[in-house]
């Protein structure tokens, strides 16, 4: 047989035979790659807090992993910092966080899972306007502070945490600064834009004070924005904050904003004023929680943060929940959750201890009209009702009557108390001159709020105005 036939007949064979074995071979090799990159047990990431529709916790989020498996070793990593062993974690502090959990059983590793958490500044004061001063403004902490160019202009922006938004602020611009000191990451600060060129409705620069000619200039090339058929008022920076920043929790600025920048003194309170400085002793602070500044101390969400600080010297630090088993802590911080008040004290090894009190309300009054049947009125009438605030609650402060479907709203103090058939109950009236309305039918409505601020459910009574 010639020799080139051979190596034909051999290649042949070889190819024959690579052909028939080959879907074996290959289906072992690709059933091999999957058990070497399916885990062989079960990983669950989960996270307990008050989340609201925009994705927002009120509070601290406690977040945990669990493995089917005790082998298994989980580890976590927080903005892309070095991995850490442990299956919970409890983010407290406000701000955004990117959380990636690992689990692996020898080198046998589960796929990573990666969440995304956003805690609200709930202390922060919420974007708010005063007409007296023209001003907008809102409270924040300072995330970061950069060295930019704006418009060819040597620049320093800030970006600042506030209740439900995190804008960046400019700083300064060329020679106009628009903050009264230099600033650092952390500082509690508040963001203000007043004059005569700030209204309720926009911003508009056209009206900016004459004599302030450089800083008008750079506010109207900085805010500026687009004409929109849509807005009766420019898409700028500004007005995209005061018309959606506060309705739209995840709202994002198109640019930096244009305002003032001020510092503010830090919200803490030292619990003992004469305590001997020597040695290590406890320091109060701010608890985070939505306070919203009421007198009487109510908090409004379901889970407030306490606060400890232990300064001047190292001690180890104990917390007594309403009176559960005494527990240490090493971060000074403990989650306080249910409706009432609750008595936290804390202690140190050396003897110290100092005690806060901490109120929550999240339960809005309820509100009854004395009928519910369709009435006629006619004249001078007297109407009347009742209010209550069951359970632990931070007590029935005023009733709101609407007459006109809810547009406005009259403010009528609770008065009275026990005159009613529930408990913890108040008695409201008020007089309606049907007189100086058309007759016909009307929706009365009524709401009542208490001293934490809460607002409760809108009760509805149906009247027809008949006058002769």
């Amino acid at each position: 047989m010639p020799r080139s036939l051979s190596i034909l007949l051999s290649s042949l064979l070889v190819i024959s035979l690579t052909w028939l074995t080959a879907p074996t071979l290959s289906g072992a090799v690709v059933a091999q790659a999957k058990a070497q990159n399916q885990a062989p047990f079960l990983f669950n990431v989960t996270f307990e807090g008050d989340l609201d529709a925009a994705g927002w916790f009120s509070g601290p989020a406690l977040l945990r992993a669990t493995a089917d498996d005790s082998q298994v070793v989980i580890t976590y990593s927080i903005n892309g910092g070095p991995a850490i062993q442990g299956s919970e974690i409890l983010l407290a502090q406000p701000g955004k966080y990117q959380v990636v959990w690992n689990a692996c059983k020898g080198e046998t590793c589960h796929d990573s899972f990666t969440q995304f958490i956003k805690v609200a500044f709930m202390e922060a004061q919420p974007l708010a306007y005063d007409p007296s001063k023209h001003e907008w403004s809102f409270t924040g902490r300072v995330l970061e502070v950069r060295e930019v160019s704006l418009m060819g202009f040597p620049g320093q922006v800030a970006q600042v945490q506030s209740r439900f938004f995190d804008p960046w602020v400019v700083l300064q611009v060329d020679q106009v600064s628009l903050a009264e000191a230099p600033l650092k990451t952390g500082q509690w600060v508040r963001v203000s834009i007043a004059g005569a060129h700030v209204s309720k409705k926009a911003v508009d620069w056209t009206a900016c004070a004459s004599e302030q000619r450089d800083y008008c200039y750079f506010g109207a090339v900085l805010d500026s924005g687009l004409e929109s058929p849509d807005t009766d008022f420019p898409l700028t920076p500004s007005n995209e904050l005061i018309h959606f920043g506060r309705a739209t929790p995840y709202w994002w600025p198109p640019a930096a904003l244009y305002w003032n920048t001020a510092s503010l003194e830090e919200k803490s309170s030292q619990a003992d004023p004469d305590i001997d400085e020597q040695g290590p002793h406890l320091v109060g602070q701010m608890a985070e929680g939505e306070y919203n500044g009421n007198s009487e101390g109510w908090y409004r969400s379901p889970t407030v943060l306490a606060r400890m600080k232990v300064i001047g010297g190292q001690a180890r630090l104990y917390y007594q929940l309403d009176g559960q088993p005494q527990t240490r802590t090493r971060t000074g911080q403990v989650p306080v959750s249910g409706e009432g008040k609750h008595t936290l004290t804390w202690t140190l090894d050396t003897g110290e201890s100092g005690t806060q009190y901490i109120s929550i309300d999240t339960r809005g009054p309820e509100v009854l009209w004395s009928e519910d049947s369709e009435f006629y009125l006619e004249g001078l009438v007297d109407l009347y009702g009742q209010a209550s605030d069951p359970g632990p609650h931070s007590g029935i402060k005023e009733v709101e009557i609407s007459f006109d479907g809810g547009l406005t709203w009259e403010v009528h103090p609770a008065t009275m108390p026990g005159l009613c058939q529930k408990p913890d109950a108040f008695f409201w009236n008020f007089h309606w001159d049907t007189t100086k309305v058309r007759n016909g039918r009307y929706s009365l409505l009524a709401r009542g709020r208490d001293y934490a601020g809460n607002l409760g459910a809108t009760a509805v009574w149906n009247v027809v105005v008949k006058n002769p």
